[in-house]
């Protein structure tokens, strides 16, 4: 059975200039779970301040939209989709390598400055792009937890799953349950090919900036950055990939530390 998931999710959502602070401040403030551990993240000794952080808007303020995004959908999601049976699942590692590439996604899309590009979108489609993992996760535990520990396999994840789930991916079913929640089109789209290549539909920059994104975060040596640029036709150059290496770079720190929080 798909789970439900509240107002929040579709608030967190929305793009750049559809975002409104006061009414994802109230969404959140109807969650009395996530509410009271939002708090707690923001008075952890990463984040802490001089001054105890008491109300939903401060904790926004400390930790930033960026990463009260992350905690928000990550406390949601975890109060939606149990995956405590799944004994191979790795939560810390799972929110660590969401964020990289998260991260990597806004880079990206700041770097190549395109006005078409909504670059909070991009940060939230990256952010939830792995999700179906965490539904198959939940549903079928013992079948992924089988798929994660046996890793000297020469197929990866995705195809194992793939040979698990009548041919179909995390990904697919990612993007079926983020419609089901009612999230604009643009997430099920650009989720369902993130590992297709050839999708040539009306997101073609959205996705290949996701699936640039997926292969940065996986690799540093610079001609293989490079490479990847190339392969999925953005225009960016050495200079680019060296302002968007420090600019994941200079959040590393605190990504590491919420996703120990998370986990």
């Amino acid at each position: 059975m798909i789970p439900v998931i509240p107002y929040v999710i579709r608030s967190l959502s929305r793009t750049e200039n559809e975002f409104n602070y006061l009414e994802f401040e109230a969404a959140v403030q109807q969650e009395p779970s996530v509410s009271a551990k939002l708090i707690g993240y923001a008075n952890s000794p990463a984040f802490r301040t001089h001054k105890p952080i008491v109300s939903i808007h401060d904790a926004i303020i400390r930790l930033g939209l960026t990463h009260t995004k992350t905690v928000v959908l990550s406390l949601l999601v975890r109060s939606k989709l149990d995956i405590s049976k799944c004994s191979s699942f790795k939560m810390d590692k799972y929110w660590y390598d969401t964020m990289i590439r998260a991260r990597y996604a806004k880079c990206l899309a700041l770097e190549l400055n395109n006005k078409s590009v909504d670059i909070e979108q991009i940060y939230c489609l990256a952010l939830v792009s792995g999700i179906g993992i965490l539904l198959l996760a939940s549903q079928c535990p013992e079948v992924v937890s089988e798929i994660i520990a046996n890793d000297t396999s020469h197929l990866s994840i995705t195809e194992r799953i793939r040979n698990q789930f009548h041919g179909k991916s995390q990904y697919y079913y990612g993007a079926e349950l983020l419609s089901h929640w009612g999230l604009p089109p643009i997430y099920k789209e650009t989720i369902k090919f993130i590992d297709i290549p050839s999708y040539k539909g009306e997101y073609r920059t959205e996705l290949s900036l996701l699936q640039a994104a997926r292969k940065l975060s996986n690799i540093h040596n610079k001609l293989d950055q490079q490479a990847v640029m190339n392969e999925h036709k953005l225009s960016l150059d050495s200079n680019n990939i060296l302002n968007i290496t420090k600019c994941v770079n200079q959040e590393l720190p605190n990504i590491r530390s919420l996703s120990t929080l998370l986990k």
